[in-house]
């Protein structure tokens, strides 16, 4: 599909926005890095990196998305840190208002009228009172702990164990003052790293229901009027949100695609007036949209 410019007049956004929505009987919101970042946690964010991991700084780390794929060399340094992390983003951070703004937007819908598709792995769907069952996270969650190898196919949550190595890092080195912290496998004693997709040893075996109740859904709404938001989807993974928007909108001749993405606004030219892309902050725009 060829990429075609949109309109970015605020006015007319939110008038098509609005009129897509009355006319909709099903609501697919699909969301990217983008919708976090807008609700304050942009990975690439160094004052924000700064204020919560100071003690990162030394080691010419400035931003979170560096941290990504870094491999643990130094384990007490690598969990003093993702434990912080995962403890800030998917438990302790709680200005969330575009995730708030969407569920005022779903609650205009019967329950079984809404679903959820996102990248994110932070839980802020869930966390903001979206039915987890009609949640799909085809990436994973922070929340739950896997095998490196993986000897198991089995999960966890860490919760508890995530507390202790918070409690126990130094904030001057970010490093686990107690290196017997560091989370092994129960299984067979070996690494571990959040069930999230990194590499082939991700476990998605109890993301699957989710992924065939929501498979099921689009089923069961292919001949309606189903409106798709996605919101701050763009091209690092496009293949896990952007594009099967893209495909789904181009296979149900009732459905309609709002993207809304800063950076990377554009639709498919071959959908037509069926697609529409608006260029600004997606908080700023879900909170009108809300209002």
């Amino acid at each position: 599909m060829t990429d075609q410019p949109t309109t970015t007049e605020t006015t007319t956004d939110l008038e098509l926005a609005h009129d897509w929505l009355e006319r909709a009987d099903s609501l697919f919101l699909t969301s990217g890095a983008g919708l976090t970042a807008a609700a304050g946690i942009d990975y690439g964010d160094t004052e924000l990196f700064a204020r919560h991991f100071p003690g990162m700084l030394q080691y010419g780390v400035r931003a979170q998305y560096e941290m990504i794929g870094r491999p643990p060399t130094d384990e007490a340094l690598f969990w003093g840190y993702w434990a912080n992390h995962v403890n800030l983003v998917r438990h302790t951070w709680d200005r969330a208002e575009p995730y708030d703004d969407l569920h005022r937007l779903a609650g205009t819908f019967d329950d079984d009228e809404v679903f959820v598709m996102t990248s994110n792995v932070d839980g802020f769907f869930e966390r903001r009172g979206f039915d987890p069952a009609r949640i799909h996270t085809p990436q994973g969650d922070y929340a739950l702990m896997q095998c490196e190898t993986p000897c198991t196919r089995d999960v966890w949550t860490w919760k508890d164990e995530l507390d202790a190595m918070v409690d126990a890092t130094d904030p001057a080195t970010q490093r686990l003052r107690d290196p017997a912290l560091v989370p092994r496998c129960p299984n067979c004693g070996g690494p571990v790293f959040m069930n999230v997709r990194k590499d082939a040893s991700f476990i998605d075996d109890h993301w699957r229901p989710a992924a065939d109740r929501m498979a099921a859904w689009l089923r069961e709404r292919a001949t309606g009027n189903g409106l798709i938001i996605e919101i701050g989807a763009g091209f690092n993974t496009p293949s896990v949100i952007r594009w099967p928007g893209e495909a789904i909108t181009d296979r149900f001749e009732g459905w309609r695609l709002l993207r809304i993405n800063p950076t990377h606004p554009d639709v498919p030219a071959e959908l037509g007036e069926r697609a529409h892309g608006v260029s600004t902050d997606a908080g700023a725009f879900l909170r009108t949209l809300a209002g």
